[in-house]
């Protein structure tokens, strides 16, 4: 059984201040990939990456402490302060989809989307394929943690399984 209270805790605040910044401007936002699959097993995150439905720009004015060189793939690395002042970055990305891989690991088409299942639809393992809210009012709902790809299972069951076809 998944025991969220720990988990919420263990998020460091400039997250939860990212996100609410992004919910407060009206766009939607979740907690997405290996950062996701670390924090269900009880491993802190190298890094947090956030997905919303706002574009790169929106990105940026919501953040002005921010990096838009990856913007055209829809990337924006917003830089957070936390509580000792220090900066992290945090890599905040439009839901997209991708096409036409370069190398097996490049898109050489990106669309951004609007549906959050779209954006988990175009990631490489199940298991990095799920999507946490942040959103307080979300918390003890089941709907809290989104994993349309059985990523939880598989991370139980040490399975690692590409989402969709594999090549």
């Amino acid at each position: 059984m998944i025991q969220f209270n720990k988990i919420y805790d263990s998020i460091p605040p400039e997250i939860y201040k990212l996100d609410f910044d992004l919910r407060e401007k009206g766009f939607e936002s979740y907690l997405v990939g290996g950062c996701v699959r670390d924090l269900l097993i009880g491993r802190e995150p190298k890094d947090y990456d956030i997905a919303t439905n706002a574009k790169p720009e929106e990105i940026a004015s919501v953040f002005p402490k921010s990096v838009t060189t990856y913007a055209k793939f829809g990337t924006v690395l917003v830089l957070a302060v936390d509580e000792r002042g220090e900066t992290r970055p945090v890599e905040v990305t439009t839901y997209r989809s991708e096409m036409d891989y370069i190398d097996g690991r490049w898109p050489s088409k990106v669309e951004f989307t609007t549906e959050l299942s779209k954006d988990l639809g175009r990631r490489d393992f199940t298991v990095n394929a799920m999507a946490l809210s942040l959103d307080e009012r979300n918390r003890s709902l089941p709907t809290s943690l989104i994993d349309l790809f059985d990523g939880q299972s598989d991370l139980r069951k040490g399975i690692i399984r590409a989402v969709g076809t594999p090549i």
